[in-house]
């Protein structure tokens, strides 16, 4: 027994006392540091500097009495033999209670009738046109510088309130305005239009119930007299009244 307890004991000295390992420590790796620069956050940039843009100059509108001198004559339609008279089957024109009336009555007819006197180079007119009859694309208008039935200017309204100026010249026609995008007038019948055209040497400008619409220049019809004319574009029957004409001078 007691050789069994020796025995126990020397095998306990020789295996030795039981050591616990300490635990791994942790250990960040290395920063590789470079030479580049690390960007600033710039938390308020500076605005950009607004260059100030001049306003355009405006063109002021025309006046329609611009140099306006002495008036003319003033025509009130109480004078029948003053104006041509027409007699081409397209429909009838009567003058009578201080109007000239147009009635055309046949299919894309034409009407037209032209004061006989004075000739006139420069000058400021005004008249008033009422339709009573009138589809969108029949016309009516002024006529100027008036050569003969084949040469003159055409300053025209169709009722659907657009206006345009065209050349006749030696039978043939040039557009000098094109039918304007928007309308001049209220579009439709029973509208009366105060038209005015200002004309100086080659300056043309044009007004409908004191607005200026438009100017061109052209020189190629320098004097003649002056007409009005009413035009259907299809097969209705279109009627309109001319009154208060009145024709001034021009200081040069």
């Amino acid at each position: 027994m007691r050789n069994i307890v020796l025995l126990i004991f020397f095998f306990l000295a020789a295996c030795g006392p039981v050591t616990t390992a300490a635990p791994t420590q942790w250990v960040a790796p290395a920063v590789e540091m470079t030479d580049t620069p690390t960007a600033t956050v710039v938390w308020f940039p500076p605005t950009a500097t607004f260059t100030l843009v001049p306003t355009p100059e405006r063109t002021p509108t025309p006046d329609p009495r611009t140099n306006v001198a002495e008036l003319l004559f003033q025509d009130d339609f109480g004078e029948p033999d003053a104006w041509t008279q027409q007699d081409s089957g397209n429909g009838t024109i009567v003058i009578a209670q201080n109007t000239m009336t147009m009635a055309v009555s046949r299919e894309e007819g034409f009407l037209s009738s032209l004061r006989l006197t004075p000739q006139l180079g420069d000058f400021y007119l005004e008249i008033d046109a009422e339709p009573s009859l009138c589809g969108e694309l029949d016309e009516y208008g002024l006529m100027f510088r008036v050569a003969s039935e084949l040469d003159h200017y055409r300053f025209s309204i169709d009722c659907g309130g657009h206006a345009k100026l065209l050349r006749f010249y030696q039978g043939g026609v040039a557009v000098l305005q094109e039918r304007t995008a928007g309308s001049v007038l209220p579009p439709g019948p029973f509208e009366t239009a105060h038209l005015g055209v200002w004309i100086q040497d080659d300056v043309m400008r044009f007004f409908v119930n004191e607005n200026h619409i438009f100017s061109v220049q052209d020189r190629l019809l320098t004097g003649g007299t002056i007409g009005l004319f009413a035009r259907a574009a299809g097969n209705t029957a279109v009627t309109v009244q001319f009154s208060n004409l009145r024709v001034w001078s021009l200081i040069p």
